[in-house]
């Protein structure tokens, strides 16, 4: 079989068609001698090379001469490693006067029968890539701290649950033993154990304020009135060596947030502000109205676009490096020596302003003082509404004694306390450590129940489904929840609406028994 005639084989390419591949490629190319003088240059490298530095090379010119003073030994050294017969790749910012440009360089040595003879360069300009690259790092960067801060929060949230179990049950003993009648001996003690437990109270609600969980009661707030209020108190905060300065803005929008929450914050700011001032200084604090557009949020992914209010506190003290800056609200990080800061301070202002959907942006440098720059979102009032009905409470006596409650909580210290604050003011009370107990308790009581108060998160039934049995028991079953637990996971388990009765832990008798006699309606 004889096979079809084939087209002649071209042992390579002509020298026309090499010579068009190489003009026509995007990157750069270009050749030098060991007396680093241009063998050869494409037209992609000579109009970049005029229009970055000026120069229009020819064949011959001796590159190196052409190049900016601190550029010429580190390109120097490039070639002189070329001409020993080393292959390499870099990558190179090179500065224009205007936005860098940055170029990946592949460098190889020209060889002729063994010997070098020059160094062939190839570069490609890659600052889109370099641009796309850094973006990329900044969100994987706030993404790990957005990371960071969730997973400290949780932690927060579930040593602050169970302290404030323990801390109950250290506040309701020490409170029932005080109202004990025969106490002289003991009451010093008890009103030390007392302050120890209050104490550990107000760093779980720290803590919980951090993890950005605390339950919190909003309202409309104009932040000059309520900034102006707490001005004596900011001042006695900060000294009278410091000048505070205020600044109102005129027809300064509302904002909705707790008010104890905006109290923290100032507090927070300015004990940061008087610490960074050395001796004598000013801390002006303002308030001014501020749109954010898109390209701003764009730079700040966690904030939305849209009008905000801003409170502005700002020191003229010693300011920080962006080392301190990069850990500024990590909790637990304090640049104050040891005993005068927890750490917890700056942690916890940004726990408020992210639960208020709210923004900070921080402005300082050494010697140049720090501004801090609250964005909280400006209220906008829903449609007004219908009020729903009031409802009607029960027609039972007021009095204690006629009331029967079905307590439920798992864990036992709390269980006995509680019961025994009830009864002490002549409640009846019937007490389940497990919700499947509560349910047999109230099937086989043999008279009515008025109040349910049971803890929300408990091992196979929360609260909020127990209650809904309950109910089914006894449709005019009134329900007063009680946790330790942070306020998402009460959401969570549909147990915090303006319509259902709440009381935090760790409360005191007169705490408890006000919830009562709201959740009976008295």
């Amino acid at each position: 079989m004889i096979p079809p005639e084939q087209p002649p084989h071209d042992a390579g390419l002509s020298e026309s068609t090499s010579a068009a591949i190489i003009e026509n490629t995007l990157d750069n190319i270009w050749a030098v001698n060991r007396d680093y003088e241009i063998l050869y240059l494409n037209e992609v490298f000579c109009r970049a090379f005029q229009a970055t530095f000026g120069v229009a090379l020819t064949q011959g010119t001796k590159i190196l001469d052409t190049l900016p003073e601190p550029m010429r030994l580190a390109w120097k050294e490039r070639y002189d490693r070329a001409f020993s017969g080393e292959r390499f790749v870099f990558i190179d910012r090179i500065e224009t006067g205007g936005e860098p440009i940055h170029v990946e360089v592949s460098v190889n040595p020209i060889l002729n029968q063994g010997q070098t003879m020059g160094a062939a360069m190839f570069a490609r300009d890659i600052t889109h890539r370099i641009h796309a690259e850094q973006e990329q790092a900044s969100l994987e960067a706030q993404l790990q701290q957005a990371q960071k801060m969730e997973a400290i929060g949780r932690l927060a949230g579930g040593v602050a649950h169970d302290l404030n179990n323990m801390l109950g049950a250290i506040l309701g003993f020490a409170e029932l033993a005080l109202q004990a009648e025969d106490r002289d001996r003991l009451e010093a003690d008890l009103h030390e154990i007392r302050k120890a437990a209050n104490r550990s109270a107000d760093l779980t609600r720290q803590l919980l304020t951090f993890a950005r969980r605390q339950a919190i009661t909003p309202q409309i707030l104009d932040l000059n009135h309520n900034v102006g209020s707490l001005l004596r108190m900011l001042r006695r905060i900060i000294g009278e060596d410091i000048e505070v300065v205020w600044e109102p803005a005129q027809d300064l929008g509302p904002v909705w947030m707790d008010p104890s929450q905006l109290d923290q914050i100032l507090t927070n700011l300015c004990v940061n502000a008087r610490d960074a001032i050395t001796a004598g200084g000013r801390v002006t604090i303002q308030t001014t109205n501020r749109t954010l557009d898109e390209a701003y949020c764009t730079a700040h992914p966690e904030v939305m676009p849209g009008d905000y209010a801003v409170l502005t506190v700002r020191d003229n003290g010693c300011g920080m490096d962006d080392g301190t800056l990069s850990r500024l609200f990590e909790p637990f990080f304090t640049t104050k020596a040891v005993g005068k800061g927890t750490g917890l301070g700056l942690a916890t202002v940004h726990g408020i302003v992210r639960q208020n959907g709210g923004h900070i942006a921080v402005r300082s440098a050494p010697g140049e003082g720090t501004t801090f720059g609250i964005f909280l979102p400006l209220h906008v009032p829903a449609e007004k509404t219908q009020p729903p009905p009031t409802p009607v409470p029960a027609p039972e006596p007021s009095g204690p004694g006629s009331h029967t409650i079905l307590l439920v909580e798992d864990e036992p210290a709390i269980l006995r306390l509680t019961r025994k604050m009830l009864e002490k003011q002549g409640y009846a009370v019937l007490s389940a450590g497990s919700p499947m107990e509560a349910l047999q308790l109230a099937r086989h009581h043999a008279g009515g129940l008025h109040l349910l108060l049971t803890d929300v998160i408990m091992p196979g039934m929360n609260g909020r489904e127990l209650a809904t049995q309950m109910q089914e028991l006894q449709p005019d079953l009134r329900i007063l929840f009680m946790s330790g637990y942070t306020a998402d996971i009460i959401t969570r388990h549909d147990a915090h609406h303006e319509d259902i009765h709440f009381l935090q832990k760790p409360f005191s008798i007169q705490e408890l028994l006000g919830s009562v006699r709201r959740a009976l309606g008295h």
